[in-house]
């Protein structure tokens, strides 16, 4: 139930694992509208110039796992406009983000601009679903300073913060 960084999510779902999240030419639904696809990221290569030819551009293909929405493509088609992602990632950096994306077709709940590590952080819980109680229905141990640590960090504004919060009003008024 820690909170998942980048660096933490990588360790995890390396884009260098063939079996890490989704394999070529697959997609990984995540939600009924979100997915998850293996992809590349065209990267200029600026270290390279010639100066005799304007038209001879190096680029650098990075594999890269990409964030896409059915419900984004299908609005974007209506509009005649190519399928764009709403992130793409490796293991070290963020290539693409596009938050107004994010926001308008994300999962309800997040912040309106959460920062890099609280979108990991979402992407985790979506790929792993959080386990907060036992088969018996009682909360897991450490529910509260996970909440607190929650709270205190960069995951305070991810759609999980709201799942803790349910859980933890269920518990109270099952009490009284």
């Amino acid at each position: 139930m820690k909170q998942i960084s980048q660096l933490k999510f990588s360790r995890e779902f390396s884009i260098t694992d063939t079996n890490s999240i989704v394999r070529e030419g697959d997609q990984k639904f995540i939600t009924d509208d979100l997915y998850i696809i293996r992809s590349i990221h065209r990267k200029r290569d600026y270290s390279y110039h010639n100066p005799n030819s304007s038209l001879d551009v190096r680029y650098i293909d990075k594999p890269v796992f990409k964030l896409l929405s059915v419900k984004c493509d299908s609005d974007r088609a209506a509009q005649v406009r190519p399928q764009i992602c709403i992130m793409s990632w490796d293991d070290d950096y963020i290539y693409s983000l596009k938050r107004d994306t994010l926001r308008m077709y994300g999962p309800k709940g997040n912040a309106s601009y959460p920062n890099s590590n609280a979108l990991f952080d979402m992407l985790y819980y979506l790929l792993k679903p959080l386990k907060l109680r036992h088969a018996n229905g009682n909360l897991v141990r450490g529910f509260k300073n996970h909440l607190i640590t929650r709270l205190n960090g960069f995951g305070c504004d991810t759609l999980h913060v709201l799942t803790i919060l349910n859980e933890l009003r269920k518990e109270v008024e099952d009490k009284q």
